[in-house]
Order: structure tokens, then C-alpha cells, then sequence
């Protein structure tokens, strides 16, 4: 929605299709990665996120090659649900940045479940085994608690490149303690992995987000 703050200043909050179709110049932010959505939404509904609220149904976004820099050797996908999209779309991103020479990160942590399932979506993961950056899962409900401990043995067994990241959720649907057991239950399995803990308050309040390495 807009509104006004008077001199002809207007205040835009929330998405606008209009300012998504426009390719980002990545020079005003001088990182050393380009960034962006190649899909927008989630199928998922868990109670406490509001991505369903905000973007609405899983879709593919149309431009999103043009948020893509190829002089840069990294992209940063901001999709909240890169995997829901499906085995077509994951190989045509990862293909694209294979043919450009460039690593992905999908930044705000892949469905562990989505992988465990599908085994088309496998075959891409083993397809481009040295695309990755970092290959980020979010352990954020009991849901995917056998996804998880599937999807890090299958990076280590197919050799997939990129450091194993995992945000952990609690305080919504899991305590304290649960989080410690899933600690627990990471260094029994004595292999490295990035754990990035995010305590959950509320919609209104966020999160409180500690950065703790594993």
C-alpha cells in the first residue's frame, strides 16, 4: 500500500510486481554476489511464518534470470521455498549458474522433506555436486526430523560440495530441550555442519536470532 509523508515523498510497503520486474543494480550495493527470488511463496502453512500471508501461493518468478549477475560468482536465492517448485525449476537454476561459472546459496534454508521425497530433485542435487555455496536446510518443526538427518547423509554420500547449514527453529512448536536433543543428535553423527539457532517470539516481535556455530 502507499501513502504519503507530503513534498510529493511516497512511502511504498509491501511487494510490487512493478519494482520485482526491474533487474537490480547490483553496483549500489558493491557486494561481491548478486541477489534475489527465482520463486516467491510456500505451500507449507506453518502457523508461525507469514510467507503464505505476504506472497501468496508457490510460484516460479518470470524474470528471474535478470536477478541474476553473471560477472559475479555467486547468487544469493531469497525463494522461502526453492524445492516446492519442483525438480524443473531446481535444474534450471542450477543449470544456468553451471553455464555462467557461478555458486549458488539458497539463503533462507531448502525443505529437507521435499528432498527426501522426491527423488527427481535428487538426481539434480547429483547432477551439479559443486554448485553450492552452502546448502542450507531449515530444521524448523519435527516434520522434517528424519528429512534432515536423510538430506545430510545424502550430501556426504553423493559427494555434494558446500557447507552443510542448518537453521534451527525453537520455541514455536519445539522447546528448548528439543533443540538441545537435535544438537545432541548432530555431534553423535560426528560430521561438520554449520547450525545457526533462531529462537522464535511471535508474528508481531520476530525472532531473536543467535549466531552459534557447530
Amino acid at each position: 500500500y502507499r501513502h504519503y509523508l507530503g513534498d510529493g515523498v511516497e512511502i511504498f510497503e509491501g511487494r510490487s510486481d512493478e519494482l520485482e520486474a526491474i533487474t537490480p543494480d547490483f553496483s549500489i550495493s558493491q557486494t561481491d554476489y548478486s541477489y534475489g527470488f527465482t520463486s516467491r511463496g510456500c505451500p507449507n502453512k506453518c502457523p508461525w511464518c507469514v510467507v503464505p500471508k505476504i506472497e501468496g501461493h508457490q510460484k516460479i518468478v518470470d524474470n528471474w534470470r535478470t536477478q541474476i549477475d553473471t560477472s559475479k560468482r555467486l547468487f544469493l536465492a531469497f525463494d522461502n521455498n526453492f524445492l516446492a517448485c519442483g525438480s524443473k525449476h531446481v535444474e534450471s537454476v542450477l543449470s544456468f549458474c553451471h553455464e555462467n561459472n557461478i555458486k549458488i546459496d539458497c539463503n533462507q534454508g531448502m525443505d529437507a522433506q521435499i528432498l527426501h521425497k522426491n527423488k527427481n530433485i535428487q538426481k539434480v542435487f547429483v547432477r551439479y555436486p559443486k554448485i553450492w555455496d552452502r546448502v542450507r536446510f531449515a530444521w524448523d518443526s519435527e516434520r522434517v526430523n528424519d528429512s534432515i538427518l536423510f538430506a545430510l547423509d545424502f550430501l556426504y554420500d553423493n559427494e555434494i560440495q558446500g557447507i552443510p547449514f542448518l537453521y534451527m527453529l525453537y520455541d514455536n512448536d519445539a522447546s528448548v530441550e528439543i533443540w538441545y536433543e537435535r544438537m545432541r543428535i548432530l555431534c553423535q553423527r560426528g560430521k561438520n555442519v554449520d547450525v545457526f539457532p533462531m529462537r522464535f517470539q511471535n508474528l508481531e516481535n520476530g525472532m531473536l536470532i543467535r549466531g552459534w556455530g557447530y
